[in-house]
């Protein structure tokens, strides 16, 4: 009896704590798309995406000279000209990326 009772306390806690932080710290959060536009620009395993089309090693070689210069795949891949903004955009769909 004395454990059921304290495994009932602690899940009353838990479920408290959790409404607490839902309202206090989750509700009003909402996604700065600069930002994370930002990232995905400068993010190296974007590379993984522009395999099918641009092969392993060119994607290597980007991968490569990214990391060296500070710069994004993406804007590599522009600056070489390797894909029109058509193809960049049609390659990068989330829903194309997660099959959906």
């Amino acid at each position: 009896p004395l454990a059921l009772s304290a495994i009932l306390e602690s899940q009353k806690l838990l479920t408290n704590t959790m409404k607490t932080f839902r309202i206090n710290c989750i509700d009003g959060i909402t996604a700065n798309e600069d930002v994370l536009k930002k990232y995905i620009d400068q993010s190296i395993g974007i590379v993984t995406a522009l395999n099918p089309i641009l092969g392993y090693e060119k994607t290597t070689e980007l991968a490569k000279e990214a990391l060296a210069s500070g710069k994004g795949i993406l804007e590599l891949v522009r600056e070489q000209k390797l894909l029109t903004e058509a193809q960049i955009k049609d390659l990068l769909d989330p829903k194309k990326m997660t099959g959906q």
